[in-house]
């Protein structure tokens, strides 16, 4: 019988030994992964290396950067000039799938300011056009979103004479 409750406590000792080198394996695992994963994704995070500047503009030397003069502070934003919501079917087979979508351009300067809300029926015109020739597959991923707005910012310019968009904002982006 004493036999017994020494077998039954070494199988205890023993399974419960694993679990832990287990639990300990998978944290090492997991850890070094995330520790990766921002390294490789996030490398201003952690304070690495950021990449040469040859590799960023296709190889041409960098030109010298005065840090003593650029102020630290985030770059300047320009004009915002918000859009009042649009809503579009998107381009589907069903005629099931709407999107809502709110937005603000960034102009370069004040003076286009004035221009956009005289081009506003044009500029307005131009966006739903592009919005309902959109299909759910064109906009489902970032990417999709992305090249939205290149699209927006480039059919916005061609109205624009004294000034330009710079930047689209989403306030609001709804497919159902």
């Amino acid at each position: 019988m004493a036999d017994e409750d020494q077998q039954l406590q070494g199988k205890r000792k023993g399974g419960m030994m694993k679990l832990i080198i287990i639990v300990v394996v998978l944290l090492v695992v997991l850890g070094g992964g995330g520790f990766m994963a921002v390294k490789m994704f996030m490398p201003g995070l952690l304070g690495g290396e950021q990449p040469p500047a040859a590799a960023t503009n296709g190889g041409a030397p960098a030109a010298p950067v005065a840090t003593a003069a650029v102020p630290a502070g985030p770059p300047q934003m320009g004009v915002l000039v918000p859009l009042q919501p649009f809503i579009v079917n998107l381009v589907d087979p069903s005629g099931k799938r709407y999107l809502k979508l709110t937005l603000s351009l960034e102009l370069n300067n004040e003076q286009a300011k004035p221009e956009v809300d005289t081009r506003l029926p044009q500029v307005r015109d131009a966006v739903l056009l592009l919005l309902s020739s959109l299909t759910f597959d064109d906009i489902r991923t970032v990417e999709g979103k992305m090249r939205l707005r290149q699209q927006i910012i480039s059919r916005c310019n061609t109205f624009l004479a004294t000034g330009q968009v710079t930047g689209v904002y989403f306030s609001e982006f709804v497919v159902q």
